[in-house]
């Protein structure tokens, strides 16, 4: 009897050990999921994390975050102000190391999966478009923040390690994005595109039911 009485309080600080440690977990977790505008259930993101301006960040259900994540919402540069808005759908998961930066709109649609070290931001430091080139004697961190347009990944994408996604691109439903891919110009839907700056090299043919390598 003193043996199962041992082995009963054993049990019992084990337990709570991990009761305790569960809640200093889960705690902070509810915290942040209380300051996006939007989310979902079956939340999770696992430590260390950075996010900036949470408030402007709106989740799906079933959002699964690995470590490392860096998720900023620009509100505002030096005298630059911004309303910038991320939308993520459900059954969406980051894995390790993802970084994310928004001033404009970046839309992710459900169940899309994005590999570690990926990284989409709609905006640049300076402009170096028709409109208005930036000085490159000026420090890069103390030129303006500019966003050509809006980034949107649709649903059932799957992005590669360490691919890149610039301003104002469309990734179609269905596409894949290659590892350390570039994409500056859009995607189309059921593609898949590899590549410095990426293109298309197959496309997925619904009658046969196979990628087909596109024709150069």
């Amino acid at each position: 009897m003193d043996v199962f009485r041992y082995f009963c309080k054993i049990i019992k600080n084990i337990s709570s050990k991990y009761l305790i440690k569960r809640a200093l977990y889960l705690l902070p977790m509810l915290i942040l999921k209380s300051k996006f505008l939007n989310s979902g259930k079956n939340f999770l993101i696992e430590f260390p994390f950075k996010i900036l301006n949470p408030n402007y960040i709106s989740v799906g259900k079933r959002f699964r975050v690995f470590k490392g994540a860096r998720i900023e919402c620009i509100s505002a540069y030096g005298e630059q102000i911004f309303n910038p808005r991320l939308i993520i759908g459900n059954n969406v998961t980051f894995n390790n190391q993802v970084h994310i930066g928004v001033i404009n709109e970046v839309l992710i649609g459900d169940n899309v999966l994005l590999a570690s070290y990926v990284y989409i931001s709609d905006h640049s430091h300076g402009d170096y478009g028709a409109a208005f080139n930036s000085s490159p004697e000026s420090s890069p961190s103390s030129r303006k923040l500019f966003s050509s347009g809006i980034i949107n990944i649709k649903e059932n994408v799957w992005i590669g390690e360490g691919a890149k996604i610039l301003p104002n691109v469309t990734i179609g439903r269905g596409s894949i994005i290659g590892a350390n891919a570039v994409v500056t110009k859009n995607v189309p839907d059921y593609s898949i595109a590899i590549g410095i700056p990426a293109r298309v090299i197959k496309t997925y043919n619904f009658e046969s039911k196979k990628w087909v390598r596109n024709e150069r």
